[in-house]
């Protein structure tokens, strides 16, 4: 039996992404974010934060795209980081476990 062709996720024009490697996380900051997020009090749904980063910032990031972020399936984008971190009232070097200096 032959095995299943796996998508390679290409698309015309555009370079190939990353998709991960099986263990490691397209993200770093996603798991800091969710325990931020559940962290509050009253604790925010996923829901609740797309609603806060939306009304903030003008950002559309769904509930689904959030999840995804917490779960390191998808790569955050250098403002998605700064919205979520300034909602969060969080500093983006401590989210990504960054020493200051």
């Amino acid at each position: 039996m032959a095995q299943a062709k796996r998508p390679t996720r290409t698309f015309e024009g555009r370079k190939p992404q990353a998709l991960g490697r099986a263990g490691h996380g397209m993200n770093l900051s996603g798991p800091n974010i969710r325990q931020a997020r559940l962290a509050r009090d009253p604790q925010w749904s996923q829901e609740e934060l797309s609603a806060a980063v939306a009304q903030r910032f003008g950002l559309e990031l769904s509930a689904t795209t959030i999840s995804k972020i917490e779960r390191a399936e998808r790569s955050l984008y250098d403002f998605e980081l700064r919205a979520l971190c300034a909602v969060l009232g969080l500093d983006a070097n401590d989210i990504l476990n960054m020493p200051t200096t």
